[in-house]
């Protein structure tokens, strides 16, 4: 990306530092126009390198909306590339995981195993 290598840089650095499990927020802002949406898409590119799994958003300028819509999308977005073996992993329970489970069981609702 001509121009901006100092942004991505900073975003490459911030994406190795999650990836290496210390969280990282990264907001890219600014007037219409001048390159948010190929600012992200690079960083999903850089993702993507990194071996990370990567997801879009989108907020809409409607009252009518859901509540958190754009992370219900991501969120959508990766279960369903889950399920083509690019985003989250299945999940699968663990024994080591205590689990909980409700039932009437000595006057209590909810017990662990």
């Amino acid at each position: 990306m001509v121009g901006r290598e100092h942004e991505c840089d900073r975003l490459g650095a911030a994406l190795t530092t999650a990836r290496d499990g210390r969280g990282q927020v990264v907001l890219i802002a600014g007037e219409p126009g001048i390159g948010k949406t190929r600012l992200a898409e690079e960083a999903a590119r850089i993702a993507t390198t990194l071996g990370m799994s990567r997801a879009w958003g989108r907020a809409v300028d409607d009252d009518g909306s859901p509540p958190f819509w754009p992370f219900r999308l991501a969120i959508r977005s990766l279960a369903a590339d889950g399920d083509r073996g690019h985003g989250w992993p299945r999940a699968k329970p663990s024994p080591a995981r205590p689990r909980r489970s409700c039932g009437r069981r000595s006057g209590s609702c909810c017990s662990r195993r």
